[in-house]
């Protein structure tokens, strides 16, 4: 709302007083743009480094090539020690059990009950390799428009620039991630859900991406660590209907 109101008042300035804009800056220079040759105005959000307080969430600047800035919280969660929600891929809603029969986009029987899809059953294909930023995006549809899940190319960027070290940050186990800017996020040991039953609890991060295997329905990649031996973090396929974390991106 506060951009709003500063862009109309900007409009009402131009118009009352001249066919030119003077920006004034902190170093007592002066820049002068004729009103014809500015295309269009935005305000972006801040950036940081480091969370400046405990008004969550916050954009962090790590400093990655693509410009990308990743966000002090994962998505549901109040705090960056704080798990947050656990989610099916595609799925926006937290739910009791997470397997192949309860997720969407189920398609086929489980015959034997063990809650997996039969060999000859699948997912449906939504038509999406990657659905960030829609609405089967959860960061995107519970955070707005600037959030999104991350595809695999930001978590990789994010795994070749930046370092890691395990720590417990308020008695829970995770990562620091320091970005080549000095830029830090944390990210905690989430575990994941599989039907009614939470697994690696404290253990392991599992954080899904936006794209999955383009060859497969059933597959998508996500983001792993061990909290245990915190020196290396990889790549891993899950089932879309297992429960897990999400840290969203923001990019400018």
């Amino acid at each position: 709302m506060k951009h709003f109101f500063s862009i109309l008042l900007l409009l009402w300035a131009v118009q009352a007083f001249g066919q030119k804009i003077t920006l004034h800056m902190r170093n007592n220079q002066t820049i002068e743009y004729n009103i014809s040759e500015i295309d269009s105005i935005t305000f972006d959000e801040e950036v940081f480094l480091n969370c400046p307080d405990d008004k969550h969430p916050h954009a962090i600047d790590l400093g990655l090539p693509s410009g990308t800035k990743w966000c002090c919280c994962n998505v549901g969660a109040s705090t960056p020690d704080d798990r947050g929600g656990y989610y099916a891929w595609g799925e926006t809603r937290e739910k009791s059990v997470y397997d192949d029969v309860s997720y969407i986009f189920f398609e086929g029987q489980d015959t034997d009950g063990d809650g997996r899809v039969d060999q000859n059953g699948s997912f449906i294909d939504i038509g999406l390799d990657d659905i960030a930023g829609t609405d089967y995006d959860v960061a995107h549809v519970r955070m707005g428009a600037s959030w999104c899940m991350p595809s695999r190319a930001q978590q990789n960027e994010l795994r070749n620039y930046c370092t890691i070290m395990g720590i417990q940050q308020n008695d829970v186990n995770g990562i620091l991630v320091t970005g080549p800017n000095g830029g830090q996020i944390f990210l905690p040991s989430t575990g994941y859900y599989w039907k009614d039953t939470f697994y690696d609890d404290g253990k392991y991060g599992n954080y899904w991406s936006s794209s999955r295997i383009q060859t497969e329905n059933i597959n998508v990649f996500c983001l792993v660590f061990n909290t245990i031996n915190s020196s290396s973090w990889d790549w891993d396929s899950s089932r879309c209907s297992f429960g897990r974390s999400i840290r969203p991106v923001r990019k400018q």
